[in-house]
Formats: structure tokens, sequence, C-alpha cells
């Protein structure tokens, strides 16, 4: 054709007649990258305690991050959806009403998942694991503040990154199973324990040392801020999110959170095998443990102010909401609420039902005069 008029861009490549072309791009994607590279946000890498913080992700199994040839971060998660059927490649829920839209109407002629992970050199993006960032640690300048002030360009990058191959896919299916708070806090609620009754006092002295005891949440969960859903499609993708294992929403009255469940690499005897070396990351080391929010928040089956929702019950919080009629939600329920919706669903649904605890003032209690 003539120059400059619906010419190819690369007339080495494959040529296609317009039917070809036009056959699903997921047809020729065996490895399906897009059903297990979860994006969890992105990250900033502008001073030391940020690249201290990126540090302290990639020693958690299946964390990668992800480098833009503009300079931006991001944050992923490496594992399987847990409706792929890895041996078709396909989605077991394809086209099914309980398919998240964002699945449905992803359109795959503009995967980026396909160009930027399928490819064994991706023009504008690249894979990192802890390997890669101890890599050009070496390499980054910091000024008096921490503030980080120079850093290698791309072609830099890229080299420094190619002797070490990430893993490729598809992903391996050892994930993690279900949230373990879940099912204890169920099973209080059929039983009628009151949250009350899992607490222990303790002494000024005992609390001396608040990792005694502890089941090591902080190497076992990551927990990630996100913003406060304020649309039915923001709702969607946290649907979507949950279908990877592994996975879980928090519902906090101070906003909601992604709760990764993944082990620190580092993890030896329900103890940090780093601890008091000169490796282990800052954010450990200067942790203050009294006011560990994943063991406050995780460790716990009923903590206050705090509910963790997995796929099966993140539907009982949609049903407490309200939306517009261009989507935008208008009532988005509280964690009493929403803790208080799903344990009435499972009184109601125990063999035979459970009564809810009664509210009535104690019997004794002298009532106030008139």
């Amino acid at each position: 054709m003539k120059k400059g008029i619906l010419t190819g861009a690369d007339p080495a490549a494959s040529r296609l007649t317009f039917n070809q072309a036009s056959e699903s791009p997921c047809a020729s994607c065996p490895t399906t990258p897009c059903c297990a590279y979860l994006p969890l946000g992105r990250l900033r890498l502008e001073t030391l305690t940020e690249v201290d913080h990126a540090r302290f992700l990639l020693n958690f199994d299946r964390i990668e991050l992800g480098l833009y040839r503009t300079g931006r971060w991001e944050l992923f998660y490496r594992a399987p959806c847990r409706f792929l059927d890895t041996a078709g490649a396909t989605c077991r829920i394809h086209d099914r009403p309980d398919q998240p839209r964002i699945c449905r109407h992803y359109n795959p002629y503009r995967c980026w998942y396909k160009a930027a992970l399928a490819g064994d050199d991706p023009d504008g993006f690249r894979r990192v694991d802890r390997l890669r960032l101890e890599a050009i640690l070496p390499s980054l300048v910091f000024d008096g503040q921490g503030r980080l002030v120079d850093v290698p360009d791309w072609e830099a990058l890229c080299g420094a990154f190619r002797p070490l191959p990430m893993l490729g896919w598809p992903v391996e299916e050892d994930v993690p199973g279900e949230d373990p708070m879940i099912p204890v806090w169920r099973e209080e609620v059929i039983s009628g324990a009151g949250p009350a009754a899992t607490e222990t006092t303790r002494t000024y002295a005992e609390l001396a040392d608040p990792c005694a005891g502890c089941g090591a949440w902080c190497c076992k969960a990551l927990l990630l801020p996100h913003g406060t859903p304020a649309t039915a499609s923001n709702l969607d993708f946290l649907r979507f999110m949950l279908g990877f294992p592994g996975i879980s929403v928090g519902v906090a009255d101070d906003g909601w959170r992604i709760i990764v469940r993944t082990t620190c690499r580092h993890l030896a005897g329900g103890r940090c095998a780093l601890y008091d070396r000169p490796e282990r990351p800052l954010e450990c080391k200067y942790l203050d443990a009294w006011g560990c929010a994943t063991r406050l928040r995780l460790g716990r089956p009923r903590p206050a102010g705090f509910v963790h929702l997995d796929l099966e019950h993140f539907d009982r919080m949609i049903e407490l909401a309200a939306f517009d009629a261009d989507g935008r939600i208008t009532r988005l329920p509280a964690a009493a609420a929403v803790s208080e919706h799903i344990e009435t669903c499972w009184r109601e649904a125990a063999d035979p039902p459970v009564r809810a605890p009664s509210r009535r003032r104690d019997a004794t209690r002298r009532p106030k005069s008139r």
C-alpha cells in the first residue's frame, strides 16, 4: 500500500488477513498471565524509606514489583485466579453472572498483560523481584534527607536485570487457603461465644514483649491501604481481586485494606531469621509491636472496628450498600454493620437456627428514677 496509509508497523512481523487478525488473541495466549498477575496498586520509590519498604515487600512469597519506562512502580501478586482452568487456560465462570464485569468487558485486543508479560524482553516494562532490586540498590544515590536523587537510566536498569531471569508462566498452584480467622469467627457466632471470651487480661510487665505468643501475623500477611470504594465499578474490581487465593478485603472505620496472605521468606520457627542483622528491612527493625496493626486486625477473629471479607462474604456487604442511577455509591456500611449482617446470616443458616445474643439491659441494674 501507499507509504503512510494503512501501512503495517513492522513489515517483518506476521502478515494476517483482517479475519485472521480478528480472531481472539486469547486463543494464542496459553499462559493466561491476566489470570495470574494481580495488580495491587502503585508504589512511590522516591525516598530511602520508600525503597526500604519495597525491599520489605519483596521478601514475601508471590510479591513482585513492576517498573515502567516512565519511572512508575507498581505492586503485583503472582497467583492463579481460583476460577482459572490451568490445564485448558480457560475461565470456569466465563460469561456467567458471577464473572466480574472487569473480566467480561476486558478488551483482549488491547491486552496489556500479553504485551508486557508474555515476551522475553517486553518494551517499556520490567518485572522486579528481590534479587533484581538488590542488584540495583548500589546504583541508587540519596541526599542527606534520604531523598532519591539519582538512578540508572532505563538501558542500564535493563542490563542489570538481564542476568537475573524471572519465573515464567504458568504459575504454580500451591497457593494460600482460606483466611484462618473466618472459620474461627463463624464458630464463635454459632456457639454463642462473645468476643470477650477470647480476650486475656495481662499485667503491664507481661506486655513488655508483645511478640511473645503472637502467631507472627506481620510475617504472614500484608495489610495494604486501599481507597474507600465510591462506585459500583470499584466494588466489581474488589470482587475480581477476591477471586485470587490469599486475597481478602478489610473493611475498617478508618479506611479499607487489601489483605494478602503471604509469608516472609525469612520467617523461621515463628520468628525473624534476620533479627539484629544488617540486611533486615528498616521497616521491621523499627516496628512498634505494641501498635502492630497486622496482629491487632488479623490475629483476632472479631477485631473491633474491622472485618475481613473473603469472596463468599463480600456479597453480604454489597447487600447493605446503595447506589444512584450512575452507579455511584450513596450508602456504604460501616464495619460493625457488615459484621452484624454476616453473623445474622450465619445464625439463620445454622441447623437449627441460632438466636442472636440478647441486647437487653442487665436485670440486676437499678432502673433510673423518674
